[in-house]
C-alpha cells in the first residue's frame, strides 16, 4: 500500500476544508483546535517512530497514520487563520459606530428592484472611525435619483450589522458576499465619479443589457429572460416566484453552477448527437461558456457558475474518478483558502458544487437506470443528468428551505432542454437590438414563444395540489448520513467495476 502525492493532497485538502468550516461555524470551540494539535503531534510521532524502527509497525498502518496526520495538519491550517480573522472582526465591531455615521464611498454594484435600489458601497473615507475603511456597505435607497457604478457618494445613516430574516440566514449570506454592514434610506450626496477598475466596467455593462431587455419584452417575460441571462430578478411577480418554487426550478431564475452545469450538459449531448466528437463537443461548449460569461457582464455569481460548469466539463473530459476527485478538491481548497466565508455560508455555492458532483459521479449510474428511455435527442442522458443533480442537492435544499417539490423531475425535464435555445435567441435579440426594429423582431418571436412555453408548463404543474410539500426542519445528522451513503455506494460501485473489468 502506498500513499501517492495526489492522495496526500486530497487528504490534506479535506482536512483544510474541514478546518475552515469548523473555524467559521464554531470560532470559540478551542477544544477542537487543541484536539487537532494533539492528534497531529501524536500521529507525526508515530510516523517518525516507524522511520526509526520499521519492524515494529505494519506499513499499511503507517500510511494510515501519515494520512491522518496530514488530515489533522490541514485542519489546523484551516482552523487557526479563520479564528484569528473572526477575532479581529469582533474587535472591529466593538469600536465601530452604532450611531448615525458619516462616510464617503464608491458605488461598486447597483441592483434595481421594483420599489427601491440596492447599492454596494466600498467605504473610502469615514468621519471619526478609520475601522470602516475598505468595508462594504449594502445601502437600500429610493429608485430615484439613479446611481451607477463608479459614483462617489457621501452617506449619513445608522450602520447596522446584518441579521437573520426568519429562517433565512441573511447575515451569513451577506458575509459570503463580502458585505459587513447594511444601511437603509440614508441621506445621500453625490460628489462625482471616479475611474473604475477594468473588471468594474462589467457591472455598468450588465445594467445596460438589463435596460435593453426591459425595453424589448413585457413582464414577466423580461424578468425571466433577465434571470436566465444576467441572474437578476428585478420586477419578477411574487406569484410567479412561487410557481418556480413549487416546481423546483428556482435555479433557472439565477445564474448558478446548478443551472449552467445542467444547460452545459444538454448542450454537450446535443453537440454529440449532431455529429461532433466528444472532444470537439467539450471544446465547443467550454468556449461557449467563456463567451457567455463575458457577454453577460462577468459578475461574481456568473464567474462562479461558469467555473462550476467548466469544472464539470473538465471532469468529464478526464473521465477518471481519481482525476475528477483531485480537480474537485483543488477547487474546494482554493475557494476555502481565498473566500472562506463563501465556502461556508453561500448556499448557492454549496448547491452548485453538489450539483456538479452529481453530474459527474451519479449521472453514469442513472443512465443505466433509464436504459428504457430512447436515446434520441439525448432524452436518456438528460433524464439521468436531471435526476443526478436533484439527488445530489435534495437534502441540502430541504434542510435550507424546509420544502420539497414532488414535480421537480418532470418540470426540469420539460423545460431544461429549451433553456439553451432561450438563452441563444435572447442573446441574439439583445445584440441585434441596436439594429432596426424589424431585424431584432426576427429573434424576438422565437424567444417569446419559448418563454411562453416555459411559463405555461410551470404554471400548469404548480397548480397540482401535491406539487410541493413543506417539511419539518431536518437535523444536520440527516445530511451527513445521506451524503455518507452516497459516498459509500459510489466507492462500492467503483470497486465492483474494478474487480469485474
Amino acid at each position: 500500500m502506498r500513499l501517492h502525492s495526489s492522495q496526500g493532497f486530497f487528504v490534506f485538502g479535506l482536512g483544510f476544508c474541514c478546518g475552515v468550516f469548523v473555524g467559521l461555524l464554531f470560532p470559540n470551540s478551542i477544544w477542537i483546535f487543541s484536539l487537532a494539535i494533539v492528534l497531529a503531534v501524536f500521529l507525526v510521532w508515530l510516523f517518525c517512530a516507524f522511520l526509526r524502527n520499521r519492524a515494529i509497525f505494519d506499513f499499511s498502518l503507517t500510511v494510515f497514520f501519515f494520512a491522518s496526520g496530514l488530515l489533522c495538519v490541514g485542519i489546523l491550517l484551516g482552523f487557526f487563520p479563520v479564528v484569528l480573522r473572526e477575532k479581529s472582526a469582533l474587535r472591529a465591531v466593538e469600536i465601530s459606530p452604532t450611531h448615525s455615521s458619516l462616510f464617503e464611498g464608491i458605488v461598486t454594484d447597483v441592483d434595481q428592484r421594483i420599489n427601491y435600489t440596492r447599492l454596494v458601497v466600498r467605504v473610502s473615507g469615514a468621519v471619526g472611525d478609520t475601522s470602516l475603511l475598505n468595508e462594504n456597505v449594502l445601502v437600500t435607497a429610493p429608485l430615484y435619483p439613479e446611481y451607477n457604478s463608479g459614483d462617489v457618494l457621501q452617506l449619513q445613516c445608522r450602520l447596522q450589522q446584518p441579521q437573520p430574516i426568519g429562517l433565512f440566514r441573511y447575515d451569513r449570506f451577506l458575509v459570503s458576499q463580502g458585505i459587513q454592514w447594511t444601511c437603509y434610506y440614508p441621506n445621500i450626496t453625490w460628489l462625482g465619479r471616479t475611474s473604475l477598475a477594468w473588471y468594474q466596467h462589467f457591472a455598468v455593462y450588465r445594467t445596460r443589457l438589463l435596460r435593453r431587455i426591459n425595453s424589448m419584452l413585457s413582464e414577466p417575460y423580461a424578468s425571466l429572460l433577465a434571470g436566465l441571462l444576467l441572474g437578476v430578478r428585478r420586477g419578477f411577480p411574487q406569484e410567479l416566484s412561487r410557481v418556480f418554487q413549487r416546481t423546483g426550478t428556482s435555479h433557472v431564475l439565477a445564474i448558478s453552477g446548478y443551472n449552467v452545469s445542467l444547460v452545459s450538459t444538454f448542450l454537450l449531448v446535443f453537440a454529440i448527437r449532431i455529429g461532433f466528437s466528444r472532444k470537439k463537443a467539450l471544446m465547443i461548449v467550454g468556449c461557449g461558456i467563456v463567451l457567455f460569461t463575458v457577454f453577460v457582464g462577468a459578475s461574481a455569481s456568473v464567474i462562479r457558475a461558469s467555473l462550476m460548469a467548466l469544472l464539470m466539463l473538465l471532469a468529464r473530459y478526464v473521465a477518471r474518478p481519481a482525476g475528477s476527485r483531485q480537480i474537485f478538491m483543488l477547487v474546494a481548497f482554493l475557494v476555502a483558502l481565498f473566500r472562506p466565508e463563501l465556502f461556508v455560508f453561500d448556499i448557492g455555492f454549496h448547491l452548485s458544487f453538489l450539483a456538479t458532483l452529481g453530474l459527474v459521479y451519479l449521472a453514469p449510474f442513472f443512465e443505466k437506470v433509464f436504459q428504457g428511455l430512447p436515446e434520441q435527442w439525448g432524452l436518456r442522458e438528460n433524464a439521468a443528468s436531471t435526476l443526478s443533480a436533484l439527488v445530489a442537492t435534495l437534502p441540502l435544499t430541504v434542510f435550507q428551505f424546509r420544502g420539497v417539490s414532488l414535480v421537480a423531475m418532470i418540470a426540469n425535464m420539460a423545460i431544461l432542454p429549451v433553456i439553451p435555445f432561450v438563452m441563444l435567441f435572447g442573446t441574439l435579440e439583445v445584440i441585434l437590438s441596436i439594429l432596426p426594429q424589424f431585424i431584432a423582431f426576427i429573434f424576438l418571436w422565437p424567444t417569446w414563444l419559448l418563454l411562453t412555453y416555459v411559463l405555461f408548463v410551470l404554471e400548469h404543474l404548480a397548480r397540482w395540489s401535491w406539487a410541493y410539500r413543506e417539511t419539518p426542519q431536518l437535523p444536520w445528522q440527516f445530511i451527513v448520513i445521506w451524503y455518507g451513503l452516497l459516498c459509500f455506494c459510489f466507492v462500492r460501485r467503483s470497486r465492483y467495476f474494478q474487480l469485474h473489468h
